[in-house]
């Protein structure tokens, strides 16, 4: 039987607030149960150049990671390039050839872009060198022992495919991102060169069979070059759920040779979408009006909520000054109208010095933070490492990532190597930070990931992550 002053201390005890457990915090520190360093580089080398060329991540629901790029085959010819990790960080030998795929498309085709479709299955996008200056869209679908794996229902069977738009001139269309909708819809999205002066953006999209989607645009393809405008240089791509699709990157102006970042939207029939700007087009610049801007990367705001008409969160890079080599990270909060939203840094925007710096990709949390990833170089003629910070929610630093200092740069050792951070992914507790390694001597590319912790500091620990 319990005594009164033993009920007492449970009382007091059952009141009293719950703690974290004791110990630093982890959130944005390398995980060093990933490989026993919380990094990983994984090489190829089919050819004597051994430029594997890691683009984008991406995680499945069993944890397991996959790298995807371009390597240089035992001919030389550019291909799709995967490997698939364990959460160990070690290689996945039941994938592929002990872990990794060179997609043998019968074709020069490079890996940028990745994303699952409907089924689960992986698909790569990237650009197929046609010859000379012609280049198609391409997307292979891999299955999850990592073989070529036709699209479901297609009427030739096929597993890769080549889209063209080819509307004269140079016919260069270089694939930049991919998007499946809810309806396991595909879109690829990127360049359309007439010339090298005069480029269009270019969306298709594919129905979930492979096949061109005859209600989008013109036959399944949609491309424009807004009046006013030479270059619209898109990067990054992001779908509503009603179809309206947002692509982010940077524009040119007929007469000029700066550089301005570029919000283009179409809506679901493939047309512009003249609720942003009136136009469909809007362009932003901060700072000094001539200095070059752009945006590589574009998610749905989810802090905010997410009706017909989400906000979009964007990143990318700015010159320090007209003419600088010095480029400054940059994150911005875009309205549905296009307006900046003017609660987000400085009239929409933030930059982030640290050294000369570039943001290339985003993940977003609900509670309004996000974790931008990119590639920072110190100082002149210093090597290049991979980059984070975490952005808050309404721009700045959230000094709890790697605290105190809300940024984490990552150097994979390599002797005078260049890091490139090209890709970002969240899964359970984790980050995983992907891109490419240069070996200095001899030069030599391989694909590296970094993994980071991914907690957020609760008053009780009876809580879980966000």
């Amino acid at each position: 039987m319990l005594t009164a002053r033993l009920r007492t201390c449970l009382s007091l005890a059952l009141l009293a607030p719950t703690v974290a457990l004791a110990g630093p915090p982890l959130d944005g520190t390398l995980d060093t149960s990933f490989n026993n360093t919380g990094r990983r580089m994984v090489a190829f080398d089919l050819h004597a150049s051994g430029l594997d060329a890691g683009r984008d991540v991406a995680v499945d629901a069993q944890g397991r990671v996959y790298l995807v790029g371009t390597v240089v085959a035992a001919n030389g010819d550019n291909q799709i390039g995967i490997a698939r990790l364990l959460p160990t960080g070690a290689l996945d030998t039941s994938y592929g050839n002990n872990g990794r795929v060179v997609a043998a498309a019968g074709a020069q085709i490079t890996g940028m872009k990745a994303a699952f479709d409907s089924q689960g299955a992986l698909l790569v996008a990237g650009s197929r060198l046609i010859s000379g200056t012609n280049e198609d869209f391409a997307v292979c679908r891999f299955s999850t022992s990592g073989q070529l794996a036709a699209f479901p229902g297609n009427p030739q069977s096929l597993a890769c495919l080549s889209v063209s738009f080819d509307i004269g001139g140079n016919n260069r269309d270089l694939l930049r991102d991919i998007a499946v909708d809810g309806q396991g819809r595909i879109y690829l999205a990127g360049n359309v060169g007439f010339s090298d002066t005069f480029v269009q953006a270019g969306v298709m999209r594919l129905l979930p069979n492979g096949t061109l989607d005859a209600t989008f645009g013109n036959g399944g393809r949609a491309f424009h070059l807004a009046n006013g405008f030479q270059r619209h240089d898109v990067r990054a791509m992001a779908v509503q759920d009603n179809g309206r699709v947002w692509l982010a990157g940077a524009a040119v102006a007929n007469g000029r040779t700066d550089t301005d970042a570029m919000i283009l939207r179409l809506n679901a029939t493939g047309g512009l979408d003249g609720t942003l700007n009136g136009t469909g087009i809007r362009t932003y610049s901060v700072g000094e009006e001539l200095a070059d801007m752009q945006f590589n990367a574009i998610v749905f705001d989810q802090s905010m909520p997410q009706t017909d008409s989400p906000y979009a969160l964007v990143v990318g890079q700015r010159q320090e000054s007209v003419g600088s080599s010095t480029l400054r990270g940059m994150a911005g909060s875009i309205r549905f109208d296009g307006l900046p939203r003017l609660d987000f840094g400085t009239n929409g925007f933030d930059t982030y010095a640290s050294g000369s710096l570039v943001f290339n990709d985003v993940v977003q949390h609900s509670d309004g933070t996000a974790v931008a990833v990119g590639t920072v170089t110190p100082a002149p003629g210093v090597p290049s490492d991979f980059f984070a910070v975490r952005i808050g929610r309404t721009g700045g630093q959230d000094t709890s990532f790697n605290a105190p200092q809300g940024r984490i740069a990552i150097d994979f050792g390599t002797s005078g190597g260049q890091d490139t951070g090209l890709a970002i992914a969240h899964h359970g507790g984790r980050y995983y930070l992907a891109g490419s390694v240069l070996w200095a001597a001899p030069a030599d590319l391989d694909f590296g990931v970094a993994v980071l912790h991914r907690e957020r500091i609760f008053r009780s620990r009876f809580q879980t992550s966000q």
